[in-house]
């Protein structure tokens, strides 16, 4: 089945935490409180993000495109294949146990 992408559809499958800190990050949306959003219903991020420069937004909204794309089982075998060929047997188990996004990602599908 083919799958579409939205930057509303993304903000609702990708957990607040995650949100919140990658905006956080790009010094963005500070008055934002993600800790009180509802879950998969991000409307005050999603009318922020609308008042953005379209440039700012087009950059951003093209490493979303990417996230997504990866955020399908093929995707997420390749970014643990891909890990496991990056990092040694060690940094790899930490890698599975510490930062399951491929599990987070493909969980909204």
């Amino acid at each position: 089945m083919a799958r579409h992408y939205s930057t509303k559809n993304f903000f609702r499958q990708i957990p607040n935490a995650l949100l919140g800190r990658y905006f956080h990050e790009q010094n963005l949306f500070k008055d934002l409180d993600f800790t009180t959003m509802k879950e998969g219903n991000p409307a005050a991020l999603f009318e922020a993000w609308l008042l953005l420069p379209d440039n700012q937004r087009n950059a951003m909204d093209t490493v979303f495109r990417e996230i997504f794309e990866m955020s399908c089982e093929k995707g997420s075998t390749a970014i643990i294949d891909e890990a496991e060929f990056q990092f040694n047997d060690n940094d790899f188990a930490v890698f599975v146990e510490n930062y399951p996004l491929c599990l987070i990602i493909t969980s909204g599908q």
